[in-house]
């Protein structure tokens, strides 16, 4: 059950944000997935040789890894065709103005599927969400030329 996404992040801004985890597997009671337990690997790629991104992983209360005593708080700093490897926990990333990173996630757990949970102390940045940045390419393959 693999999921795969590519994710363009202009420089100054930041992607997986706000922050979420797919780290246990939760359904509602008619059975659709609430969030699916997902391990993520991230390619890493960047315009520039010397840029690198910001990518932090943190691991909640009720996380596995924390739970059996083992808690996840890092701040990496990934650069080009580097590998970052999320066994779970939340995981956004920043991309440092003048530099867009461009990163390759391939996901694998309990369903094919991209249900989540944020943060909850971080969802308030929804509010004031801009407009889409005119440098992130976005294409229809539906729309005909």
């Amino acid at each position: 059950r693999l999921v795969v996404v590519e994710v363009y992040t202009p420089g100054g801004n930041w992607s997986s944000y706000p922050p979420h985890k797919h780290d246990v597997h939760k359904t509602n009671p008619t059975g659709n997935v609430l969030e699916a337990d997902l391990e993520e690997v991230y390619f890493y790629k960047l315009d520039r040789p010397e840029g690198f991104a910001f990518q932090r992983i943190y691991t909640a209360p009720e996380s596995p890894l924390q739970q059996a005593g083992f808690p996840i708080d890092a701040v990496l700093l990934p650069r080009n065709n580097d590998v970052v490897l999320v066994p779970e926990g939340y995981h956004p990333v920043s991309s440092p103005p003048g530099y867009t990173t461009y990163y390759l996630n391939v996901l694998a757990g309990s369903a094919q599927s991209l249900a989540n949970s944020e943060d909850a102390r971080y969802t308030w940045v929804r509010e004031n969400y801009q407009s889409r940045d005119p440098r992130v390419p976005i294409y229809d393959i539906t729309r005909r030329s």
